[in-house]
């Protein structure tokens, strides 16, 4: 262990300079914070017209993809007209064609979703993210083109599972009654994507991530923050040396 002239030691003596330590440019930090917060807040306000906007386009884009579930799965999305409910804003009907009755009756259950969590939320998370990240704005548009386009991925893919694990739960309409491993993976899948609003948080991270930066970019983080580290070192000054009485 490296000692000075007073035989301290100098780390116990100089914590903030540590020999391997990096600091992140706080500036970049602080301006990227404030950005993304003031982004965000506009976003995730409450616009009226933009959540039934979104909601309705949400629901038509959800019926064109999964409207034909499989051979015999028949899916159908409604706004909720449950007016006690205003959390979940649309319900996902689901049915079997091998049980539709005269005259257009058929038999079916259903699920109910928030439009502004699993898909508004994570979207404008997005999007608030890449805004606010400090590279060159074509890098920014192109990010914005794959990160909108991955998270509406990621929304089907919850709409799925969505779908997939009430079939399964739903005995009484005898489709997709999933048995052992199969069932259990959609059961968790169901519970993490789902049930756990975590998710819709962590995921838009993920692709903000993927599809934001490159490796260069973190090799030149690293080497500001170095830089910074290494200014606010030399502006510290070494105590004298005492010498034991």
């Amino acid at each position: 262990m490296k000692k000075d002239e007073s035989g301290e030691d100098s780390r116990d003596a100089y914590p903030c300079v540590a020999r391997g330590s990096v600091l992140y440019p706080t500036r970049t930090v602080l301006r990227f914070a404030a950005w993304f917060t003031l982004v965000i807040a506009l976003l995730i306000a409450p616009w009226p017209r933009v959540d039934m906007g979104y909601a309705k386009a949400l629901r038509v884009a959800g019926e064109w993809v999964f409207g034909k579930f499989g051979a015999k799965g028949i899916v159908v999305f409604r706004a909720n007209d449950e007016a006690a409910d205003t959390f979940y804003d649309t319900k996902i009907f689901l049915g079997n064609r091998d049980m539709l009755k005269p005259g257009g009756k058929l038999e079916t259950v259903s699920v109910r979703f928030s439009t502004r969590y699993t898909g508004y939320l994570p979207a404008a998370l997005v999007v608030a993210l890449i805004a606010a990240t400090p590279v060159k704005w074509r890098r920014r548009l192109w990010a914005l083109g794959w990160g909108l386009l991955s998270v509406n991925c990621f929304v089907a893919f919850v709409l799925f599972i969505m779908i997939l694990n009430q079939y399964s739960e739903s005995g009484a309409i005898g489709l997709y009654q999933l048995t052992g491993l199969s069932k259990k993976l959609v059961r968790a899948a169901n519970e993490i994507f789902v049930g756990y609003i975590g998710a819709y948080f962590a995921v838009p991270v993920f692709i903000w991530i993927a599809v934001t930066f490159r490796r260069e970019d973190w090799t030149t983080l690293l080497a500001d923050g170095a830089k910074e580290t290494s200014s606010k070192n030399s502006h510290i000054t070494k105590p004298p040396a005492t010498n034991a009485a």
